[in-house]
């Protein structure tokens, strides 16, 4: 008789834990679980472990492996074996990085369990940031609000975006030991998400409603923008957003936008996350009977190989560039709040 078994997958290098629903004939099969969100302005960075019954009693640091032989290939010659930086977790020694427009491979050989691989690639991105303006205001009591325009030439074949704006702003570490904002001039600065309006048709509030025109979606703003190609393929577009930021005293308003091109691998996952997490939530908002589980393209295992890119612009208050390490973005110590 099958056995219902809900497999914790430890995905560190994302910072959460996703829970699985797996239907397993015949009792349960430990699985390799192999994690790399990649894109190429980090180094080549894998996460290995192993699935379990939730109910069985196991620390994170219990379902990290150790013994991993992890190899990435490319195209050419391209060729790399991983070494462990960290328990469970493999790092390039030779200061490689996934490059733009390259489909990698990765295989993952570990004693006792069948050898895992999957292929994703780091999708091609170009786009511009055309203009950064602030809105004339009638009063001075009304707060102050850009518009910002970015330019963004779509490649060839089905393409999934995201757009955030980000300000910088102090934080400090509050008494259980989390991130704080607070507005003091001896604080790290650290990125924090900002709220924006589009009238853009492709732009979608959440990730499930991407071409998915059943799934009900809010669009009046956006902490995150989600959309695809699907209105302007193969064309290039402009897209205008206005934002308002965050009134700080401590430090002068500086603020980065980032925009980031999935993988279909990578959107197909952030995509079943969320749906999974709706599901349990609200199961019936999605008109299905069937438990939805989170997408893995890692053959003979669990979790995710998937590439992404991103191109960032810092930019001021009066539309300047600007640069993280001038303003000491994510640099030194958190201090504890006061």
């Amino acid at each position: 008789m099958p056995v219902r078994i809900r497999i914790l997958l430890i995905a560190l290098l994302i910072g959460c834990e996703t829970i699985v629903d797996v239907e397993i004939p015949g009792g349960y099969e430990s699985k390799l679980i192999v994690t790399s969100h990649f894109s190429s302005d980090s180094l080549w960075t894998i996460e290995v472990s192993k699935s379990i019954p939730l109910r069985d009693d196991a620390t994170p640091s219990d379902l990290k492996l150790s013994d991993a032989q992890i190899i990435i290939s490319g195209e050419g010659s391209f060729r790399d074996s991983l070494h462990q930086i960290d328990l469970g977790l493999y790092q390039t020694n030779l200061n490689h990085y996934p490059v733009k427009g390259v489909t990698y491979k990765v295989d993952v050989t570990v004693d006792g369990f069948p050898s895992a691989s999957a292929t994703s690639r780091v999708p091609s991105l170009a786009s511009e940031l055309l203009s950064v303006d602030r809105i004339q205001t009638e009063g001075a009591s009304e707060p102050e609000r850009y518009t910002l325009r970015v330019r963004l030439v779509d490649l060839p074949e089905n393409n999934y975006y995201k757009l955030n704006v980000y300000q910088a702003v102090p934080i400090c570490r509050d008494s259980t030991g989390g991130l704080a904002f607070e507005d003091n001039p001896n604080y790290s600065l650290a990125y924090d998400f900002l709220t924006f309006e589009s009238k853009a048709p492709s732009f979608h509030e959440y990730i499930e409603a991407v071409d998915d025109p059943t799934i009900p979606d809010i669009e009046d703003e956006f902490i995150t923008a989600y959309f695809s190609d699907e209105l302007f393929e193969s064309t290039t577009r402009d897209f205008e957003i206005i934002f308002e930021p965050m009134t700080l005293k401590s430090v002068n308003p500086y603020f980065m936008l980032k925009l980031t091109a999935f993988s279909d691998e990578s959107f197909a996952y952030e995509r079943s996350v969320e749906l999974h997490e709706l599901f349990l939530e609200i199961p019936n908002l999605l008109q299905t009977s069937n438990r939805l589980t989170v997408y893995t393209n890692i053959e003979n295992g669990l979790g995710i190989f998937a590439g992404s890119t991103s191109d960032k612009y810092w930019f001021d208050a009066n539309g300047n560039t600007w640069m993280e390490d001038i303003r000491g973005i994510g640099q030194g110590e958190i201090q504890p709040c006061l």
